[in-house]
Order: C-alpha cells, then sequence, then structure tokens
C-alpha cells in the first residue's frame, strides 16, 4: 500500500524523532520529532493498523502513557489547481497509502462536502469536485481524503 518505513529514533533525555523513509530506495523524505515539555515523548511501541492507514503509537511522556495515532496516507498534490465552483471539475489527488475501498472519498469543505473517489493506485485518486459555496473568494479550500469512516488526511493541500 505504501512505500513508506516509519522508524522512530530515540536517545537519552531526548524526544522521539519519526523518520518516514521511502522503503524502495532508502531515502528520508519526512520526519515528525516529538516534545518535550517537561520530559520528552519517547516512542514506545508502534502498532500498524492496516485497515484505517495508520501507526497506532504508544508514548511515554514521564510517567504516563500516551497512545495517539498518525495516518499512513497523505494528499502531496492535486490536480489541477483551481475547480469550478459549479463543480465537476475532474481532480487527481497525487498521494501515498491509499487503498482499493468502497469508502475511498474525497472530502471538501471541511468534511461538509464528500465525493466518491476512484482508485488508481497507491499513489493516485481521482474525483469530481461538487458544488462549492462561492463566497470563498478564491482562497481555495483544502481537499482531503478518507478511506474509511471518521479517518480522514489532514494535509491541507488547497484547491481554488
Amino acid at each position: 500500500y505504501t512505500d513508506a518505513l516509519v522508524v522512530p529514533v530515540s536517545l537519552p533525555n531526548t524526544p522521539s524523532i519519526l523518520y518516514k523513509i521511502r522503503a524502495s530506495t532508502l531515502q528520508l523524505y519526512g520526519q515528525l520529532e516529538l516534545r518535550k515539555r517537561r520530559d520528552a515523548e519517547i516512542v514506545q511501541a508502534i502498532a500498524m493498523d492496516q485497515d484505517k492507514r495508520q501507526a497506532n503509537l504508544l508514548i511515554r511522556h514521564g510517567r504516563q502513557m500516551v497512545l495517539t495515532r498518525i495516518l499512513l496516507m497523505s494528499v502531496m498534490r492535486i490536480e489541477p489547481t483551481a475547480a469550478d465552483v459549479v463543480g465537476g471539475t475532474l481532480t487527481t489527488i497525487i498521494g501515498e497509502g491509499f487503498v482499493p475501498s468502497d469508502a475511498v472519498h474525497c472530502v471538501f469543505e471541511g468534511g461538509a462536502l464528500s465525493q466518491p473517489a476512484t482508485y488508481l493506485s497507491p499513489t493516485t485518486l481521482l474525483c469530481l469536485t461538487p458544488m462549492i459555496n462561492a463566497s470563498s473568494r478564491c482562497q481555495g479550500n483544502p481537499v482531503e481524503v478518507t478511506l474509511t469512516k471518521g479517518v480522514i488526511t489532514a494535509s491541507r493541500i488547497g484547491q481554488r
């Protein structure tokens, strides 16, 4: 589904860093440093949930254990970058971690509107834009993806 490896690195008394590595080339292409408030956040365990396309992280923060998630899918680019407000623009979603499913949808207007998406590959989806509120004044709205109910990307890649 994805060509990504998520590798946590923890050093004494410093927050863990999650590195995103392209499995086929071992090229680093993303990282997330956990926070240090009073105590460093240290990854204790990772459990992958392929159905929901997320990694569940068990993080130690001082004496507390916290369960959090990171998505294994994301939107990286949208083509075209502009769409007609009356809807019907065929939009290509370029990203990673997409899987074929009847639940694949493109999500518009902060989740208020969604359209079924056509799965082409783990990195490409197609969808038609819906009619949207023209009062957005050409500022654009993020187009997100959902593969399962309640799990939506937060990539914030906009389309005008």
